[in-house]
């Protein structure tokens, strides 16, 4: 997603040939990169992206992209004004005959930037909204930033609708100052790629991580966005000191009096990582390690997995310290909010088996949320607050229905179609067997597709997985 605008000649031009008349006029440019084929700089202070010239055969082609500041567009039109008066030739829009630019700071008028910064975002708004759910990273003039639920929720910018002019330019002045303060910074990037079952190394995954070496933790400002997120003690050779787990569950396990979220994906260190608060992180990151990377889990109702396994989890209004609610606040803000549920058959929990909630009790009952576990089974205090020794599991929801608005597969429906399991009661957390976790899918699979375009984030909430 970028905008592009070819100046055809055969004139040779240095790359400073090019920054020196911008320096001229008052720009304050910083270079990223400055040798051809590619040459990368943005103005002190105030870029998030920058600005880029390729030299190609048949000419120079400036590129700007998505979620670049109001600065970087006023010096990307600069740069083809430069061009332009350096080589005596036109300029291209998307290198399309039937588009020259005859002046570029009418053509890109500040009108037309501000439509791009808002094109950006309502793309940006659209991926991270249900059922995608994603988090989108670009890279930046320094450093890649990840723009998802979280980071927009903070700007108070909504999924869809209208938003706030003054808020979309806070998140631009935001990106714009991140980019700037962690321009020197140390982040915990490496080169490793952990090769991924099926595909080709190059297509493996990268690593972020903190070690332990001699007693001491590496050095690092912040959390560098990754595919895994690893914790080696290379202290000792045993693989059960080397800890690597999804990315995403990387939120899970860091003390939050020492780090701080910079955007969607990335921490700031903001306290002192002591060693023992090395191993409790690394312990902890043991509940969300997975037993082969790159693996993506089938959601209910997206196809039978004889590797995972199926639990039924119940919630009793009546008794529950989760009211409806509670329940449809969750709904509402399934991608800013944080699940777990006590599970009776605890041992064999892993992440990436299938959950099913099941409402019992009170009101209409049946399945009022679906979804995969993402971490192994963990004993915490007894919700009920009567000193029982009870195991969680973290959870990630992919449909979340409301029960007395929204249509649900009941209990009735379930007790027909699986006629040995007790739907109406019983230990939340119990596990399925594989014949009846067969026709649930099923079941459920019918369900979704039956419903699944009048999910309205209100009453009906999910994520394409």
């Amino acid at each position: 997603m970028s905008v592009n605008v070819k100046i055809r000649t055969t004139k040779e031009l240095k790359p400073m040939e090019i920054l020196e008349p911008l320096g001229a006029v008052g720009e304050q440019i910083l270079v990223t990169s400055d040798e051809f084929p590619t040459v990368k700089f943005g103005n002190m202070g105030k870029a998030i992206r920058g600005v880029e010239i390729n030299k190609e055969d048949d000419g120079y082609n400036v590129r700007i992209c998505v979620f670049a500041s109001a600065d970087d567009y006023r010096l990307f039109k600069l740069t083809i004004v430069v061009l332009m008066q350096l080589t005596g030739e036109k300029a291209y829009y998307e290198d399309d005959d039937d588009d020259p630019i005859t002046c570029p700071m009418d053509r890109f008028d500040d009108k037309w930037i501000e439509e791009e910064q808002k094109s950006a975002l309502n793309i940006t708004r659209s991926l991270s909204a249900p059922p995608q759910c994603a988090k989108v990273a670009f890279f930046g003039i320094f450093m890649t930033f990840c723009v998802g639920p979280k980071l927009l929720s903070g700007f108070d910018i909504p999924f869809k609708g209208r938003f706030k002019k003054s808020c979309m330019k806070k998140l631009y002045d935001y990106l714009c100052s991140v980019q700037w303060y962690f321009n020197d910074k140390t982040d915990t990037s490496t080169r490793m790629v952990v090769g991924v079952e099926g595909k080709d190394p190059e297509d493996g995954l990268t690593v972020s991580l903190i070690a332990k070496k001699d007693g001491k933790l590496t050095t690092f400002d912040y959390i560098s966005d990754a595919g895994l997120f690893g914790l080696f003690d290379l202290d000792h050779e045993s693989e059960e000191h080397t800890v690597l787990i999804p990315f995403e569950r990387l939120e899970y396990i860091l003390p939050k009096d020492i780090f701080r979220p910079i955007d969607d994906c990335q921490y700031e260190r903001i306290g002192e990582l002591t060693v023992e608060d090395f191993y409790k992180m690394k312990e902890k990151a043991k509940l969300y390690a997975e037993d082969k990377y790159g693996v993506k889990h089938k959601a209910p109702g997206r196809g039978y997995d004889k590797n995972q396994n199926t639990y039924i989890l119940t919630w009793n209004t009546a008794v529950s310290n989760i009211s409806l609610a509670d329940h449809n606040y969750m709904l509402q803000n399934m991608l800013n909010s944080y699940f777990n549920w006590s599970v009776w058959d605890y041992e064999d929990v892993k992440p990436g088996d299938k959950f099913y909630l099941l409402r019992v009790g009170e009101g209409k009952t049946g399945i009022v949320m679906s979804g995969n576990f993402i971490s192994r089974a963990y004993e915490a205090n007894d919700w009920k607050g009567k000193g029982r020794k009870v195991y969680y599991a973290d959870m990630e929801p992919n449909i979340i229905l409301d029960p007395e608005n929204a249509p649900i597969v009941g209990t009735e429906e379930l007790s027909k179609a699986i006629p040995d399991f007790e739907w109406e009661r019983g230990h939340s957390g119990r596990l399925l067997d594989q014949e009846a976790a067969k026709k649930l899918e099923k079941l459920w699979a019918a369900f979704i597709k039956k419903h699944c375009s009048s999910f309205d984030g209100v009453t009906m909430n999910g994520r394409n997985e």
